[in-house]
């Protein structure tokens, strides 16, 4: 009786696994369901979807150049190459990216609960933890962020990797199926080095896992790992080969006991937020130093760092879960911390993605601990994850747009440049240059090495008109980064404007020596080509441009110009057509037909005495758009040089048709008869 007992519990437990299964996914895509409407914020996003080229091709050669390339300054290939899938799917709806993310973090959720489920060898607990995982309001920049892909598709093929080593454990008998595992193991292992360098973290990861298991660590188990080790190290080399170590390079450097101070406040903030996640930000301000938070942190930090250590020695074999869980949060975090690389920000939520497991594994820990709320421990979870869920609901809210994003962490913390910096972009790209200016000029005044900033705000300038302005916030930033493209590529357009174009050839040319790819730069400097009356090296830049970008429709529009004036009148059309069909807004019909007329006029300025080939001209432009009331104008003086009256003056009449009053057509028909 009692064995069938047993056997019915066992049945009805492995029933809730599978509810648990549908529970997990459902529950992350509620939580996050604001965030797949989302558009792309200007904090990486819109350099990843909306610039970057190596994203718009799912070709071969594409996906080595992408294996090739570090973006950002960071090695992460399959992000990038997520990126060209949505791309090939989704085009250029934004939320498609949002939707990835989330589906990644729904699945995500399941791959926690197998995980821990194998770990804790029970699916109650296993649950709760995939639980928290999925709703924690920690974890909502990990989803909410499009650039954030890289903490989702790690942790991806992470989690996948650690159920495979689980698995390969468990089996005794050394068949094809235990072989078979630990390669799935080590090939997710480095999927997930592909996608982000925290992957590194597995092999000490596998090793808690061995010792919550067996209670112990034998030779045999470190010799399993040195795969993995040796996969860890080659990614830490290439990650860290030709990368920076500080975030924003062009503060301030601090002493190596600063960023000791720093990790430790860190760490300090990590626990608290796990706890108390409340008044969170995208960036979080170093504390003053001297002020009580600066001190209150460190010490905290250092006290909670020895507490985890004693506890870890003094429960080694008494608790197992309690010590890997503490662990299994130490290594998670530890190489995010300002000791290994300064970051820009005290913490980045984005860290706890992975780390916070270990803090959930404690709490089913503590739970034998108190034996008094042990049946209710569970319960007692479930009910709080309610109000936990509608935390990280709201907190999405904040990724909705930059503006929102940034408004958010300017009012927790307003001495951060960056926000500032990064508001003013969004004002910009809107069209709201007085309050880019006044943002950029708050941001400089919080810290004045900023580059970029000083490159926006000489943007703004330029477009005020303002260009000795635009010329020295140009310069200021050069002289803190030489190689910032942006900076050159300005510089050149202030000259363009000031129709000095062989100065703004110079620098356009240095903003592509930095940056080749760069497709607007390209485009900008065919234009210099154009007005030098130098076609074919601007028709060679728009070309360059539109292989870079073949949707760029405004560098279709200008090689369309550059055709004609080479007398490519096909290919004028053709390409006329194509920006036409990318942007249905395009005037490029417009501007080509204009075209044709400026060319007609201008053969006629130096052949007075020749008016055939000015008439092929404004046939041309007039064939393009018949609405051209100056082609019509033009074309009926080229009529009445050949002395055919009543041509010119049906041309004029058509040119006062397409544009009641003008006065040049009244004018000269006037001349000629009359109106009528």
């Amino acid at each position: 009786m009692k064995a069938t007992s047993k056997k019915n519990l066992k049945q009805a437990t492995a029933d809730f696994s599978w509810l648990y299964l549908l529970i997990l996914p459902v529950l992350a895509l509620l939580v996050f369901s604001p965030c797949m409407s989302f558009g792309v914020t200007n904090w990486d996003d819109n350099h990843y979807i909306r610039e970057l080229l190596l994203i718009r091709s799912l070709s071969w050669d594409n996906i080595v150049t992408i294996f090739k390339t570090k973006v950002l300054l960071s090695y992460n290939p399959l992000v990038i190459l997520s990126f060209a899938a949505d791309y090939k799917f989704g085009g250029n709806n934004e939320s498609w990216y949002h939707i990835t993310n989330v589906v990644l973090h729904a699945i995500n959720g399941i791959l926690v609960y197998l995980v821990m489920k194998n770990l804790l060898k029970n699916s109650t607990h296993a649950f709760l933890i995939a639980v928290f995982f999925c709703i924690h309001p920690m974890h909502v920049e990990s989803v909410a962020w499009i650039a954030s892909r890289k903490d989702v598709l790690y942790t991806f093929f992470f989690l996948i990797s650690w159920q495979s080593y689980l698995l390969y454990s468990k089996m005794e008998t050394p068949d094809y199926r235990k072989y078979l595992l630990y390669t799935i193991s080590l090939i997710c292992f480095l999927c997930s080095g592909f996608s982000k360098i925290q992957a590194v973290v597995l092999p000490p990861v596998l090793l808690l896992s061995d010792y919550l298991l067996t209670g112990k660590l034998s030779v045999k188990q470190l010799k399993d790992k040195i795969p993995f080790f040796v996969g860890a190290f080659a990614f830490g080399w290439y990650a860290i080969s030709s990368s920076s170590l500080v975030a924003d390079q062009f503060s301030v450097p601090v002493t190596f006991i600063q960023k000791i101070v720093y990790s430790f406040q860190a760490l300090s903030y990590y626990i608290i937020k796990f706890i108390f996640p409340f008044n969170q930000s995208a960036i979080y301000a170093f504390p003053l130093q001297g002020s009580a938070e600066y001190y209150s942190t460190l010490i905290s930090g250092v006290l909670f760092l020895f507490l985890i250590l004693f506890i870890c020695i003094r429960f080694y074999r008494r608790d197992p879960l309690l010590v890997t869980g503490l662990m299994l949060f130490l290594v998670n975090i530890l190489p995010t911390l300002h000791i290994v690389a300064l970051n820009s920000s005290l913490i980045y939520e984005r860290f706890t993605y992975v780390s916070y497991l270990g803090f959930l594994m404690i709490i089913v820990s503590l739970s034998n601990w108190i034996p008094s709320i042990k049946k209710s421990w569970s319960l007692i979870l479930i009910l709080l994850s309610f109000p936990v869920a509608v935390m990280a609901y709201q907190r999405c809210g904040i990724w909705k747009s930059s503006f929102t994003l940034w408004s958010d962490v300017i009012k927790k913390n307003p001495r951060s440049h960056e926000a500032f910096n990064n508001r003013g972009a969004h004002y910009n790209e809107q069209g709201d240059l007085d309050k880019a200016l006044n943002d950029f000029n708050t941001s400089l005044s919080i810290n004045a090495r900023q580059p970029r900033t000083l490159n926006n705000r000489s943007m703004i300038w330029f477009q005020k008109k303002e260009y000795q302005k635009a010329l020295n916030d140009a310069d200021a930033a050069l002289s803190f980064d030489p190689r910032l493209a942006e900076a050159w590529c300005n510089k050149a357009n202030v000259y363009y404007n000031l129709t000095q174009y062989d100065t703004a050839l110079i620098y356009y040319s240095r903003a592509i020596a930095i940056m080749p790819y760069f497709p607007s730069v390209y485009t900008n400097r065919g234009s210099a080509y154009l007005k030098k009356g130098d076609y074919q090296n601007a028709l060679n830049d728009y070309l360059k441009a539109i292989e870079q970008s073949p949707d760029y429709a405004e560098a279709w529009r200008l090689a369309a110009l550059a055709y004609a004036e080479l007398g490519n009148d096909q290919e004028a059309l053709n390409a006329m057509n194509r920006a036409s069909v990318i942007n249905p807004f395009s005037n490029a019909a417009i501007v080509l037909s204009d075209e044709y007329n400026f060319m007609g006029q201008r053969v006629f300025n130096q052949h007075p005495d020749s008016p055939d080939k000015p008439i092929a001209y404004y046939l041309k432009s007039l064939q393009i758009n018949p609405s051209n009331a100056s082609a019509y104008l033009n074309l009926g003086g080229m009529w009445f040089v050949k002395h055919d009256v009543a041509k010119a003056r049906d041309n004029w009449k058509k040119a006062l048709a397409s544009k009641p009053g003008y006065e040049e057509a009244i004018l000269w028909l006037n001349r000629t008869g009359g109106l009528n």
